[in-house]
């Protein structure tokens, strides 16, 4: 009889038991393992830098450049008064521009204000007034007519007539008496300008009349 050796054989649940305890130690080991996430990764975009414009050499830089506004003048807080406008005896002009030249106009004196002149017409001498009636022409009285002349007599500086001219008559009787009257009787205050005698002009008018 034939005896088989027991210590030759594998034991089956020996080995089932190794393998479950291989497996736990393997499920531990993966559970015990971190969780590494995976790295983030950055993406970086790359910027190409310019290089600057290099000119030649033998080509001009132009330059821009905006010229500064110039200040405006202050305007006067006040109209000038007389005095003032008097105490400014001379002016000047510049003319021209920026870049040019000045022009400056020599100064010049302003003339001196001259006041219009006073003038003051001839008049009549009081002192002979009662020869400026003409003598009533002998015919005119025979026929009864009545009328008038008017005439512009030259006054000279002396009070005196030194011309007279006609300007209307209802008749020439009565102008010729006026005219001889005014030359040889009239006398006047002459005419003065600035206080000074000076000849002048005036017109006169005579009236003849019956009496009653």
């Amino acid at each position: 009889m034939a005896y088989a050796d027991t210590n030759l054989r594998p034991n089956r649940a020996s080995i089932g038991g190794a393998l479950c305890v291989n497996g736990l130690l393997a499920t531990g080991i993966i559970l015990a393992v971190p969780d590494v996430s995976p790295i983030n990764i950055i993406h970086t975009r790359l910027i190409p830098i310019l290089a600057p414009e290099v000119r030649p050499s033998n080509e001009p830089i132009i330059k821009h450049h905006t010229p500064a506004a110039k200040p405006e003048p202050a305007l006067p807080t006040h109209e000038p008064q007389g005095s003032e406008l008097a105490s400014s005896s001379t002016t000047s002009t510049v003319l021209g521009g920026e870049g040019s030249g000045d022009l400056v106009l020599p100064e010049l004196p302003y003339p001196p204000r001259v006041p219009n002149p006073v003038f003051v017409g001839a008049r009549i001498n009081p002192g002979y007034a009662n020869a400026l009636q003409p003598i009533y022409p002998p015919g005119m009285i025979r026929a009864e007519m009545e009328g008038f002349a008017t005439v512009r007599v030259l006054i000279g500086t002396d009070g005196r007539v030194k011309q007279v001219e006609a300007v209307k008559a209802s008749d020439p009787a009565f102008l010729d008496a006026t005219r001889k009257q005014a030359l040889a009787k009239w006398r006047f205050l002459p005419a003065t300008r600035d206080g000074e005698a000076v000849e002048s002009w005036r017109e006169m008018t005579v009236r003849f009349q019956l009496p009653d």
